[in-house]
């Protein structure tokens, strides 16, 4: 094989090489060459988002400017950015670049002085995600304070509230524990009314902070009114989950970490601070925390709940925004969210989760707050009681809506008094007349009224028997402690158990309280009743009384504030059940925990242990804790507070609905005087609306409009089955099933004065009756 020929022109060029490459050996190593680093963002352009923002940055160099040209693989040129100083040897630049699925990039970097450097980049688009604004304010106080205004100020400002837009919350309450039945159930209502009085409509999504869904009942208040999907602020949760109501009902809920607030992110400010504030907070929601999705598109929320911040301006904002970004995208028009924004579709179910923070005790310590739910409880029982007598009155045909009015209507033989049940059971108890004596009353229809005619001859009335501290009744024998006037002993009379704990504090037992006098009553015939005045270590003097029937199965208590003063918040039953199984009522609902335990409570509590249970029935007292060692301490209002004890022997409980009947019966019976002259006769007793199952009684009678009435009927002991609701006295001629807030579901077969529903375990069914009448008596 023949050498290659070399000529002279060729070696003085390979020696000047050789010299050349020693020259720069001599003088050290190259200074290194600029780093050009890609970043894709979370923006794409407008309208068509084919292409995404793509910033620069050129470390390690001391040109004072530069040129940046970026190519596709096959070399095509797709933009050209200049490049700025940003300090620390620093260049920056950004460009609008086709980048619809992942691909390889090549950029040639120019700058003075050096020359042309290539680099390869492999960028992958980010997700694009749309920010729903959820702009959902609290609708009763909406409805307030447009109710407020004159009519045309407020037509305005409604068109205005309409047109941003703004949407009725559907959920309100901050502590829906600690509210009665109706009230939670039909927490939908005012969004309702707001829509329908000013056409601002109810939002998709209930929003709100984690009190204001912290009862396991507020799926199936929030389901039921058609609401089936949250935003809750701050939840703590980071993934999609389900709420799941004790009926089965569900709400979906987004992640907790993929809620804003329009504060925070800048949108009443918008421009260049939005931009970077949004930036940043979806940069922070990693895709793997949300779940694989199916959709191309990732959803996160921002919460705006103050009317006066959801303003012209940040309307505009989003209008501008959109404008100029694809994504992230801004959605103000209350469109809902699409389904995989609340729950993980490649991963399978969402986590099931029941709030449980009934049980947490963390209003207990609020002190405004259970007094607030303590006066507002009352003024609900009274609103109720007044809503059936309403719905009586209507069908009556007179403008009179209270019990007197409907007393002075009633043609009868004789004059008599008209006792009115406003519970679902039917009630033999003591009731006070209009003379003010007490008398027993027996078998007053549930939601229904038993007229009972004058009585001849002196009353009877509490006869004084000394300072006897015992009372004996039906079925428990009551003893009191002479010093601090608590209850120091509870026994069955039919097998002598002891229900007080020895050397506890007694039941209806208060910190440092002492006698001060005792006086024993007798009404012949009917009860005996304890009184004992208490006095606390500040000088506050309470009046005790223990009432045991002859021929009722549980004793009362009263406790009255006879001063200005308030005693003790807190009211100890130390009971002889050592770890028991702990039951309560709850809006809409039971629930149950092993003790120690903290809760809000509606009507009663009970406590099951080896040798029964002991039933604690309560008005006034929203907050209560129950300790290991079987102690019940309960707080709420301190300037009177009613209680009931009534006690089951293991394995003799009578009826499964027991323990409701035992909290209902401690509503008031009402009276009212009838002279018997007014021109409508009506059945001497009866229920206005009846249905064929105790272990689903009748909540609560709403008046929706004239000769229209909402009927909730709630199954208690926990099995699925069909249900008869019965005209009583009050008739209907159409019935139709309804949900929670009034909204017509499906017309009922209405034959007879009956109609037949499916009740599912603890659920809540609503039936709206129209066409009133009354039976004739």
């Amino acid at each position: 094989m023949q050498a290659p020929a070399i000529d002279r022109r060729g070696f003085v060029a390979a020696v000047t090489g050789f010299c050349a490459s020693l020259s720069r050996q001599s003088l050290g190593p190259r200074p290194p060459a600029p780093r050009v680093e890609a970043e894709t963002t979370l923006f794409y352009s407008a309208p068509d988002a084919q292409r995404v923002l793509v910033r620069f940055h050129i470390r390690g160099t001391s040109a004072p400017a530069g040129r940046l040209r970026v190519f596709d693989a096959s070399r095509n040129l797709l933009g050209t950015a200049g490049l700025l100083p940003v300090g620390d040897g620093r260049l920056y630049g950004e460009l609008w670049l086709p980048l619809i699925v992942d691909r390889r990039l090549v950029s040639e970097l120019s700058v003075p002085g050096a020359r042309a450097q290539w680099d390869f980049h492999a960028l992958r688009p980010g997700p694009r995600w749309i920010v729903h604004v959820l702009t959902v304010v609290d609708a009763a106080a909406l409805v307030d304070r447009l109710d407020a205004l004159p009519s045309m100020p407020r037509a305005v400002e409604a068109a205005l509230f309409r047109q941003r837009p703004i949407f009725g919350n559907p959920v309100g309450s901050a502590a829906p524990a600690l509210l009665d039945h109706l009230p939670l159930l039909q927490v939908g209502r005012a969004a309702r009314h707001l829509e329908q009085r000013y056409g601002i409509r109810t939002s998709a999504v209930a929003v709100g902070e984690p009190a204001q869904f912290d009862v396991p009942t507020i799926p199936l208040a929030l389901a039921g009114a058609g609401t089936r999907h949250a935003v809750i602020a701050g939840a703590g949760v980071d993934i999609p989950w389900v709420l799941t109501g004790p009926e089965g009902s569900t709400v979906h809920v987004a992640s907790g970490g993929l809620v804003g607030d329009m504060r925070s992110l800048q949108m009443a400010t918008g421009g260049a601070a939005m931009a970077r504030a949004v930036e940043q907070w979806l940069a922070r929601l990693e895709p793997p925390s949300v779940g694989r999705r199916a959709s191309s598109e990732l959803s996160a929320f921002v919460i705006g709940t103050n009317v006066d911040e959801i303003g012209e301006l940040a309307v505009r904002t989003a209008v501008e925004w959109n404008a100029r970004y694809a994504y992230p995208r801004i959605v103000l028009d209350g469109s809902p969210p699409p389904p995989e924004s609340f729950a993980p579709l490649a991963s399978g179910a969402a986590p099931s989760v029941a709030p449980a923070s009934v049980t947490s005790g963390g209003w207990a310590r609020d002190n405004e707050l259970v007094m607030e739910a303590a006066i507002a409880r009352l003024a609900e029982r009274s609103r109720r009681a007044d809503a059936i007598v309403a719905c009586l009155a209507d069908a009556m045909v007179i403008a009179a809506r209270d019990l007197d009015g409907i007393g002075q209507r009633l043609a009868t033989q004789v004059p008599g008094t008209l006792v009115f049940n406003p519970s679902p059971f039917t009630r033999t108890d003591l009731a006070r007349f209009p003379d003010g004596v007490e008398r027993l009353v027996t078998d007053v229809p549930a939601n229904g009224y038993a007229f009972i005619p004058g009585v001849r001859g002196d009353a009877v009335e509490w006869r004084d028997e000394g300072r006897g501290l015992v009372a004996t009744g039906a079925a428990l024998h009551v003893g009191l402690d002479g010093e601090s006037g608590a209850i120091a002993s509870l026994r069955g009379r039919a097998d002598g158990t002891e229900w007080v704990r020895a050397g506890g504090a007694g039941l209806n037992g208060f910190a440092e309280a002492r006698v001060e006098r005792a006086q024993r009553l007798a009404l012949p015939g009917v009860a005996t009743r304890v009184v004992v005045d208490r006095r606390g270590p500040r000088g506050q003097l309470v009046r005790s009384s223990v009432t045991a029937y002859d021929a009722l199965p549980w004793v009362d208590v009263v406790n009255e504030s006879l001063g200005d003063g308030e005693w003790t918040r807190e009211t100890v039953f130390a009971t002889a059940i050592e770890g028991a199984t702990v039951e309560w009522e709850i809006p809409a609902g039971r629930h149950q925990a092993i003790a120690p335990v903290a809760m809000a409570w509606l009507r009663w509590i009970r406590l099951s242990g080896e040798q029964g249970a002991l039933l604690l029935g309560g008005l006034e007292t929203p907050v209560a804790a129950v300790g290991e060692e079987g102690t019940v301490v309960v707080q709420g209002i301190t300037r009177a507070a009613r209680y009931r004890l009534a006690v089951q022997v293991a394995g003799r409980e009578r009826f499964l609905e027991e323990p409701w009947r035992h909290g209902w019966s401690m509503e008031p019976l009402l009276t009212a005087p009838v002279s018997g002259l007014g021109r409508m006769a009506l059945p001497s007793f009866g229920s206005l609306i009846q249905t064929s199952d105790p272990g689903a009684p009748i909540i609560g009678l709403e008046l929706e409009d004239d000769h229209t009435v909402l009927v909730y009927i709630q199954e208690v002991i926990g099995v699925a089955r069909p249900v008869t609701v019965q005209s009583g006295v009050l008739t209907f001629g159409e019935a139709r099933l309804s949900d929670l807030v009034g909204r017509d579901r499906a017309p009922l077969d209405a034959r007879d004065g009956t109609v037949v529903i499916e009740l599912r375990p603890r659920g809540v069914a609503v039936v709206k009756l129209l066409r009133l009448g009354v039976r004739a008596g």
